[in-house]
Order: structure tokens, then sequence, then C-alpha cells
């Protein structure tokens, strides 16, 4: 072959050489990043015109609302226990269910409330609640159900109530009246406390009561289902007068068959 002839050969296959060198490093690199791109993306949803991956995903939890409503975002830092409950029932309240014994059925609950006290709508926490008419102003008895340990354990709940209470008159202090016996089988607690009654006008709210002359009677009935909490305030001489009935209500608890 002719000298010329033999190196115008060489440089050719010298270029495709370098050519295909340079298509492999290419396409590898092509290959490379669509790897590396599908790795950083699996799992996640894939936006239209790569715009928010959230972009059309409710995440309300299927209604519309705050999916953390009625959550409790504390952080459990020791804030107030009812925060998120629903303490007034929402839209839907109503009397509490009598039975064919003209007893009033509360959660497992059954026992004999005095006719004269007027039954009132509830709903969520509250699961019951009458007003007691009374000459120096009406009293109102709540029974409340926090779930299975909610709220706190019953201690808990009797230092609460007791918090509500300033000292009035010559006395320094708050002194309650408390005592525990057994009514079909359940534990119960009763106890009283009078005085200055500041407690909150809802759950969390900083706008207080500020009532003189206060007195509660209370009674925490622990059932199979958790503790029924029983609270009964309002002006001393109402309260006072139908502490009798108040206990003798208590009495009368019975569980569901």
């Amino acid at each position: 072959m002719e000298p010329n002839r033999k190196s115008r050969v060489l440089v050719a296959l010298v270029c495709a050489l370098a050519w295909g060198c340079k298509k492999g490093d290419e396409d590898r690199r092509k290959t490379e990043a669509a790897a590396g791109s599908s790795a950083d993306n699996a799992g996640a949803p894939v936006a239209p015109g790569g715009g928010d991956p959230h972009a059309g995903i409710d995440m309300s939890g299927g209604d519309g609302a705050n999916p953390h409503a009625g959550m409790d975002m504390s952080g459990g830092d020791g804030a107030n226990p009812h925060a998120g409950m629903d303490m007034s029932g929402g839209a839907e309240k109503k009397p509490v269910e009598v039975d064919k014994d003209g007893r009033a059925v509360i959660g497992p609950l059954r026992l004999a409330i005095p006719k004269s006290w007027q039954n009132q709508p509830a709903g969520g926490m509250r699961v019951a609640q009458w007003t007691i008419p009374g000459a120096k102003g009406e009293a109102e008895l709540v029974a409340y159900y926090f779930g299975q340990g909610g709220a706190g354990g019953v201690e808990d709940n009797l230092q609460r109530w007791y918090g509500q209470f300033q000292p009035e008159g010559e006395a320094k202090q708050v002194t309650p009246k408390t005592e525990t016996k057994t009514v079909a089988g359940m534990k119960v607690t009763m106890t009283e406390v009078e005085g200055r009654y500041v407690a909150s006008m809802m759950p969390g709210s900083s706008e207080k009561n500020d009532e003189a002359g206060w007195m509660l009677l209370g009674a925490i009935a622990e059932t199979p289902a958790g503790p029924y909490y029983f609270k009964l305030t309002g002006p001393k001489d109402t309260v006072g007068a139908v502490r009798k009935d108040f206990r003798g209500a208590i009495d009368t608890a019975q569980l569901k068959k």
C-alpha cells in the first residue's frame, strides 16, 4: 500500500476510535443520571409539570378540616389535660336517657336522680347534666366521662377540683373532705369543698368564674369502662341543701346488665 494511503487509513481509524469512546462516555453518563433520578424519587408522588408533589392530595382527612384539629399539640408538658377535648358536645346535644324504672342511664351506669332536678341536653365529655333550683341561686350537676384513663387519675381530678376554690373569710386554706366507699361493687370517691369558686369558664380559657360562697359536691365512680365524674357546684346554700339527695343518688348507682 502506498505511504499516503496508509496514513489516511490510520487517521480514519484513530478518529473512529475516539468518536466511539466519546459516545460510550455520553451513554454511560445518561444511564447513571437516570438511575440516580429514579433512586432519589423512589416512592415519591409525581407532580404534573414538576410542581408541588402534594398538589391534589387531600391532607385534611377527607372532610376538608384541619387534620390536626383536636390533637393535643402541647407535647405533654403538663398543659391543660382537657386540651383538644370537646367538652360541649359539638352540634349534637340530647337529654339523658331514662330507663323503664325512671333511672338515668349514663354510660354503663343507672342511677336515680331526684325528679325536681331539671335535666338539660348534654354531649361530648359532658355526658349528662342537670340544673338544681335554689332560693340563693341555681346549682348545676354535670357528669363527665373522659375515656379509659383520660384526663389523669382520680387523685389528679380531685386536686384539679380543689384548685378551683380559694379560701374565704378567716380560713387560710381550702379544706376538702374526702371519703371512699363501695357502691354496687365499684369504688366511689366522695368529696366536698367550699370557698370562692374561681374555675375557668371553659377548659383552657383565661376567663374565670369568681363566685363567693360556693360549694362543690363530687363523686367519682370507677366503672369497668373507666371513671365517671359527677360534679355538683353552685351557691353554698343551694348545694348544701341537696347534699343528702346527691349522696343518695350516688348510692343508687348500678352497673347495667
